[in-house]
């Protein structure tokens, strides 16, 4: 595993307690939240080149699984840096394997890259098919494709008790729905949600237990935490023309009177 932080100081951080520590250490893991795991990452990085360059196959980059593990607003700015990274390990995909990305197989033994939100808030997915779009990864088939995936609230409820070295788990929630979507070809989603999501439980751990969420709409309105909230922006906007808007204007009807 390779960990990212595009602020330099905060991977250096991350990187100096990880070192002292000799890894770092996990406490109140397990279903009792009773055990104590420790391990280290292969690198600790601030650039998407350094996280991306020993991920190399015998025709390119491939890697299995990027987790984004920020709050959304940041979202944009990794997956920007991400995406030209994700097409080519699609390519690579393509090249070696080229008919497995297209299976009809039930579970195919071999699945595309999978990028997943830890929150998906506030249209995760539609963030990743552009930044993936913008690529030109859906012009061309032999591009292969990529799995988004995204989780409706976070595993554990956690803290970093020393950066780099310790972190405090709090409790673990019995379940989290995940959506899971193919970009570019949806049509592909019978094919690979199951193994994805396996892949997904795998990351996480054996608790909480991942389920299959309806779509990534379902997972987006029912975020208790998102950083929007469909009902207030519903009544911000519900009045809107669809032409432009002054600098100022009221955000609710004479029903709402808060602004």
């Amino acid at each position: 595993m390779t960990m990212l932080s595009t602020f330099p100081k905060e991977a250096q951080g991350i990187r100096k307690g990880c070192d002292a520590n000799g890894g770092v250490e996990v406490r109140g893991w397990g279903v009792k939240g009773a055990e104590t795991i420790k391990g280290r990452p292969v690198a600790i990085v601030s650039t998407f080149a350094d996280a991306f360059a020993s991920l190399r196959s015998r025709q390119g980059v491939r890697f299995d699984l990027v987790i984004l593990a920020v709050p959304a607003p940041h979202h944009e700015h990794y997956l920007q840096g991400l995406a030209p990274y994700l097409r080519k390990s699609a390519a690579t995909d393509a090249r070696e394997t080229p008919k497995h990305w297209n299976s009809s197989a039930d579970s195919p033994d071999v699945i595309p890259t999978i990028l997943c939100a830890a929150v998906a808030q506030g249209g995760f997915d539609m963030a990743a098919r552009q930044a993936l779009s913008d690529t030109g990864m859906e012009k061309s088939f032999n591009f292969g494709e990529v799995i988004v995936a995204g989780l409706e609230t976070l595993p554990w409820a956690c803290r970093v008790a020393r950066q780099g070295a310790v972190c405090e788990i709090l409790g673990t929630k019995d379940s989290v729905d995940a959506a899971v979507a193919v970009f570019p070809f949806p049509e592909n989603l019978i094919n690979y949600a199951k193994s994805a999501l396996q892949t997904l439980q795998i990351a996480v751990g054996p608790t909480p237990k991942l389920k299959l969420a309806s779509g990534f709409l379902g997972v987006a309105l029912s975020n208790v935490n998102a950083f929007w909230h469909p009902t207030l922006m519903w009544h911000k906007w519900c009045d809107w023309d669809g032409g432009r808007f002054p600098a100022r204007r009221r955000c609710f009807t004479k029903t709402h009177p808060m602004t």
